[in-house]
């Protein structure tokens, strides 16, 4: 069974769900008395809708986009809100509530839930380990039945069972296939290998691209990595020579881009080139540093940061380092900034992670300390997570 290390897996939703679930691990809040002194919105107006999760004092509660206090803390845990409504877990419930925080549905008890679809919510089994599907009515759909889950798209969700979880979390010898909303299998049949979420009508399965009627269009190269990229796939070739090469949806190629580059976002894909490195303790002959380039693959943005997020909503987060001293204290000294689409910096460069921005409000991070783990997510020791707007104006401390 091919594992591919830029592919998106069925466990890296698992990943964000647990994430979204234990996020107190990340967002732990400060108290109330020095957030007020910090942030000029949380007592300035009536709060709008509920936009942002945040904790205080072990509970959690919602901010609108502007930082003020849209629902208090009074959650155990929350996934966040789509669509107006969010899950948030009060005693032994997962709950469904609506902007006002009314309870619209309970469902049974479960350490681990989140938004499937629009209505749509997967939630683990606490004795079986397995998924059941639930509407948002607290109606079962499907009871519990995958080992793994993806969110649906497209309309579809992709699905695993049947298989053996190995370390550090890769699901070994499962069998895939593909449901709708109502848990049916769109395709009447399996895949053996690997099923991917699908997005403008096509999906990798099995190391091929197939539509959604479940025909293979066109194979994937073998040996190689995939993203889909705002109507493109681009396709990692290790060679060598090493490429990114990005195909249509006959598997034509219409670009291709020496060494690597990511998904195209708002028209720009970032790409890498290579640069000698001065690492005192690492034997490394080269690092990269990251630009951007456009669909005709003109280099738009030069290549000088030491790593570069996809644009969103006009801004892209950068890192900026200086390549001295040991591997480790480089990464360390990175600060992530943000640049507009000409390449200009118009957030400075001091933050060291971000969520990236989302209708115009952006989540950041400051301070503390990343502890190093062999594999799985890393989480922030210390430090503050901050909600600010595309001006760079903070607007509420999260932690």
């Amino acid at each position: 069974m091919k594992r591919h290390p830029r592919k998106r897996t069925i466990l890296s939703f698992l990943i964000l769900g647990v994430l979204g679930v234990l996020i107190a691990n990340v967002f732990q809040a400060q108290p109330r008395e020095e957030a007020d002194r910090q942030t000029k919105f949380t007592q300035a107006g009536p709060a709008g809708k509920p936009a942002f999760p945040f904790r205080r004092n072990q509970l959690w509660g919602f901010l609108d986009r502007n930082g003020r206090i849209a629902i208090p803390p009074m959650y155990r845990h929350t996934t966040g809100v789509q669509d107006g409504r969010a899950l948030v877990w009060i005693e032994d419930n997962v709950c469904v509530i609506d902007q006002a925080g009314a309870v619209l549905s309970r469902l049974p008890n479960s350490y681990l839930a989140w938004w499937a679809a629009k209505d749509r919510i997967w939630l683990k089994d606490k004795e079986t380990d397995l998924y059941a599907l639930f509407a948002d009515s607290g109606k079962e759909i499907v009871p519990p039945t995958y080992q793994d889950v993806n969110s649906f798209q497209d309309g579809f969700a992709a699905v695993a069972s049947d298989g053996e979880w190995e370390f550090p979390g890769f699901l070994e010898g499962a069998t895939y296939r593909y449901i709708d909303v109502n848990g049916n299998n769109v395709f009447g049949k399996t895949f053996d290998d690997t099923a991917w979420d699908f997005h403008d009508g096509y999906a990798v399965a099995d190391d091929a691209v197939i539509d959604r009627k479940g025909n293979v269009v066109f194979e994937t190269p073998d040996g190689s990595d995939f993203q889909f990229s705002q109507g493109w796939i681009s396709v990692d070739d290790y060679g060598p020579p090493r490429a990114t090469k990005y195909l249509d949806a006959k598997g034509r190629v219409v670009l291709q881009v020496p060494l690597r580059s990511e998904e195209f976002s708002e028209g720009l894909a970032a790409f890498a080139v290579e640069v000698t490195p001065n690492f005192e303790d690492d034997d490394a002959t080269s690092v990269l540093r990251w630009g951007y380039l456009d669909r005709d693959g003109t280099q738009v943005i030069p290549p000088t940061f030491t790593s570069a997020q996809p644009f969103q909503n006009g801004l892209a987060a950068v890192g900026v380092t200086k390549l001295k001293g040991t591997a480790r204290s480089i990464l360390d000294q990175e600060r992530i900034g943000f640049i507009d689409r000409s390449g200009k910096m118009v957030i400075p460069a001091k933050y060291n992670d971000t969520t990236g921005f989302a209708n115009d409000r952006c989540l950041v991070h400051q301070g503390g300390e990343q502890p190093e783990v062999m594999d799985g997510p890393t989480w922030w020791e210390r430090g503050r997570w901050l909600l600010i707007d595309k001006s760079g104006d903070d607007l509420e401390p999260i932690r």
